[in-house]
């Protein structure tokens, strides 16, 4: 993968934001009371009656069983440059049952899109320009059927190969949110957040089973170096009493990787453990500190070009 313009990777990642701590100010993550605001077909969202914050999750007893060849998915998508496919596989989960449940469902509106060209030779596999517009979305689903999406996945057609003509289908605001949580999947608990103008924003953006209740970045400390010299310090409560491995990683793009590092704590139910980790940065620029625990995966943007120096 090439490097990415740092402006461009803090543009396209999934983040969403929750007041923390940073070099000259550390607010203390709340302790949540979760209480249920809002449910749709499938998902559920909480609202903490403390601090307004809010998390997303899958229900798995709203969401029939799929099995076989229905279990899963690909979602492949035209990349935004122009050139080439990107392709994401949904395995057998709570998310993939449900948008198999909703596409099911979804009714024809009686609209027929044409045909766009009878050339379907190594269309999923293709390195070049492709005759539909950029960020065009496909759905694999099997028995389910192959959908064809707009950019913008708000607009859906039911059809045969991938540029043939195609049934237009009724899109639901249920529907779009279950194809947004997909491209943005990961099977973790996932917390996303950023690192800008001196402050740290985290928020748990997917609940998942995992031995973390909840986790905040107590300090954190960017020098204006690409060295060795920038820390965090992260406090974790844990939901069950556990020797876990934590890792950190950073790294400004595939190809451009920082520092890691992989230390264990001891976790004790309803008990709360810190840890520390020193790490590698890169000068004037947008980059990635990934931090793995147990199922938990924490994913930071560390904007660097407000850095202190020290």
């Amino acid at each position: 993968m090439k490097r990415l313009p740092c402006v461009l990777l803090a543009m396209i990642l999934f983040v969403a934001f929750f007041t923390g701590c940073d070099n000259a100010k550390v607010n203390k993550m709340c302790v949540h009371n979760w209480t249920q605001t809002a449910t749709s077909e499938y998902v559920v969202m909480d609202r903490c009656s403390i601090c307004s914050a809010t998390r997303t999750y899958l229900d798995p007893h709203r969401i029939p069983t799929y099995s076989g060849d229905e279990a899963g998915f690909i979602m492949f998508r035209h990349n935004w440059q122009g050139e080439g496919i990107t392709n994401k596989e949904i395995s057998a989960c709570d998310l993939s049952a449900a948008v198999m449940d909703c596409l099911s469902k979804l009714q024809e509106t009686g609209e027929v899109i044409p045909e766009i060209s009878v050339n379907e030779e190594d269309i999923i596999n293709s390195a070049y320009t492709l005759p539909v517009q950029r960020g065009t979305v496909w759905l694999d689903c099997g028995n389910v059927g192959l959908f064809r999406l707009n950019p913008e996945m708000t607009e859906i057609c039911k059809v045969q190969t991938y540029l043939g003509a195609g049934k237009v289908l009724k899109m639901t605001d249920t529907m779009a949110q279950l194809l947004q949580q997909a491209w943005y999947y990961h099977p973790y608990d996932y917390w996303s957040g950023t690192y800008e103008n001196g402050t740290v924003s985290l928020t748990q953006v997917y609940k998942s089973d995992s031995a973390v209740e909840w986790v905040e970045i107590e300090n954190i400390h960017i020098e204006d170096t690409a060295s060795q010299n920038n820390n965090l310090k992260l406090r974790i409560r844990a939901n069950e009493s556990k020797r876990v491995k934590i890792s950190l990683g950073s790294n400004q793009s595939d190809d451009n990787r920082g520092s890691y590092d992989k230390k264990e704590i001891e976790l004790i139910q309803g008990g709360e453990a810190t840890v520390e980790f020193t790490f590698f940065g890169f000068n004037n620029c947008a980059y990635l500190v990934d931090i793995h625990v147990d199922n938990t995966h924490i994913r930071l943007i560390i904007n660097a070009y407000d850095a202190v120096t020290p």
